[in-house]
């Protein structure tokens, strides 16, 4: 009897224990859950801020464009009008040229008028007085009105050209106030659209600020994660699943895909485009490619997450575990117990992915380390 109460005690007590070993692991994956839903977010509101920088980076681009191109018709316009100011110098150096003439021409007109005028008489009988004949006097009479008919018909021949000039000054006037009016406008135009363009780039300023508080925000929750993941591997030794790793070699988790697109290290990101280590191998298995276990365990999570997509996570006991994401399609879940190459999901697309593959994960009491020293 007494045996049989101290087997019964030895029970109750291992049960306790694995149970608030259960609850720990219990507590830290909810905890673990949290940090990944703040995680996620604080992901969508980099991404959402990324995605409002880009599309105001293709805003102010089309705008800089636009400005350009007013730029390049500015400047012909100030060619043009540069090169219209020079002609109508000329002009109005032609028009007073001719206004000159005009005026000497009256001058002489009007003083040889006043002569005859004032002589008119005299001067006729001179030329009678100074004519040998009749024929001559009518010769000199014809040579003074041919001398008269001349004067009007240069000082005629004046205004004519006088005139032509002041249409061509007043077109060229005309041409120059237009060209001048589309200046100002483009000018105006120009100025409104560098005024927007700076408003875009003052826009794109602050939400490169806010995503890098966000992103400062997401190293510290990764942090937090990475601590937890932690905590979790050393949990999982009491809460399960084998009690220590058995070694040996892993099954390659994509039977039939070997191509590996992205392996182990540091790398920029394709979606993120951030510079960070590349925490598993990323192999080029077409959605719908079975994904088996490496090595027999316990499933620790099976679930969905913004980056890893739909993934699985697998306690192999000893602090390692293994990660499989980006699936199409989970088929174990929490708790249950798993052998080596059985199937646990079908790889896809799913998460932060740019393209079908499987990412994987080896990872030691909390951090990951190459996953290719585990495989022939």
């Amino acid at each position: 009897m007494k045996n049989f109460k101290n087997r019964f005690l030895n029970f109750l007590l291992c049960t306790i224990f694995v149970f608030s070993c259960s609850l720990s692991v219990f507590a830290s994956q909810s905890q673990l859950d949290k940090t990944i839903k703040d995680k996620n977010k604080i992901q969508s509101s980099i991404n959402e801020s990324e995605k409002k920088k880009n599309t105001t980076e293709a805003e102010k681009k089309k705008i800089d464009n636009k400005v350009t191109e007013l730029s390049d018709q500015l400047e012909a316009i100030t060619l043009s009008l540069n090169s219209l100011g020079e002609k109508k110098d000329k002009i109005e150096k032609e028009l007073k040229e001719a206004e000159d003439n005009k005026e000497k021409q009256e001058k002489t007109f009007k003083k040889r008028l006043r002569s005859i005028y004032e002589d008119g008489a005299i001067s006729y009988f001179s030329v009678l007085l100074s004519s040998e004949s009749i024929f001559d006097f009518f010769y000199n009479i014809e040579l003074l009105k041919q001398i008269s008919e001349y004067d009007n018909n240069v000082l005629e021949s004046l205004k004519e050209i006088e005139e032509e000039i002041k249409v061509k000054k007043t077109e060229l006037d005309s041409v120059i106030k237009t060209e001048q009016e589309k200046k100002n406008q483009l000018k105006a135009t120009e100025t409104s659209l560098k005024n927007e363009s700076a408003k875009k780039e003052k826009y794109m300023k602050e939400l490169e600020k806010d995503i890098e508080a966000y992103k400062k925000k997401l190293d510290e929750i990764e942090k937090q994660e990475a601590a937890l993941r932690a905590e979790i591997a050393r949990q999982s030794k009491n809460s399960g699943g084998p009690s220590k790793f058995v070694g040996g070699t892993f099954a390659w988790p994509s039977p039939g895909v070997y191509t590996i697109t992205c392996p182990y290290g540091m790398r920029v990101h394709p979606v993120t485009k951030q510079y960070k280590l590349h925490t598993g191998v990323d192999i080029g298995a077409p959605s719908g490619t079975s994904v088996v276990a490496a090595a027999d365990g316990v499933v620790i999570i099976s679930g969905n997450h913004t980056a890893y997509g739909k993934y699985i996570s697998i306690n192999h006991g000893g602090g390692v575990a293994t990660l499989y994401a980006h699936n199409s399609q989970l088929l174990v879940s929490v708790g249950q117990t798993v052998k080596k190459g059985q199937t646990i999901a079908k790889s896809g697309n799913t998460g932060w992915s740019t393209g079908p593959h499987l990412h994987f994960e080896v990872i030691i009491n909390g951090s990951t380390v190459n996953p290719m020293s585990y495989f022939k």
